[in-house]
C-alpha cells in the first residue's frame, strides 16, 4: 500500500519563522560552546549514553523487543545465550546508529 506524500505535510516552516531560526542558531552556538568545555572523559561518557539511547529507541520504533541493558551489553559483546535475544543485539550493534564504542 502506497501513502501519499500529503500526509507528511507541511514539511517547509512556514513564513515568519525568523524568530525560530534566530533561537536555532543561539541554541547550536551554545551547545557548541559547552561542548567544549566538556572534559574528555564526561564526552565519550555522554557520547556513550546517547548511543545507546538511540540503538534502544530506533528498536523500538522498528518493533524490536529489546532493553536498554540487553543494547548495552551488545555494545561490549557481551550477547545473550538466548538465541532470539542475541539475534536482536547482533542486529542492533550492526545498526548504522549503533556503532560500537
Amino acid at each position: 500500500m502506497t501513502e501519499s506524500i500529503g500526509l507528511m505535510e507541511p514539511l517547509l516552516a512556514s513564513e515568519g519563522t525568523d524568530d525560530l531560526n534566530d533561537v536555532a542558531v543561539d541554541l547550536v552556538s551554545k551547545a557548541s560552546s559547552f561542548a567544549g568545555m566538556l572534559n574528555p572523559v564526561v564526552s565519550k561518557s555522554v557520547g556513550n549514553l546517547v548511543r545507546s539511547m538511540n540503538c534502544y529507541y530506533l528498536n523500538l520504533i522498528e518493533g524490536r523487543d529489546t532493553t536498554p541493558r540487553e543494547i548495552d551489553s551488545a555494545l561490549v559483546e557481551d550477547f545473550s545465550t538466548e538465541p532470539k535475544k542475541r539475534a536482536i543485539q547482533n542486529e542492533a550493534v550492526t545498526q548504522e546508529d549503533c556503532p560500537n564504542a
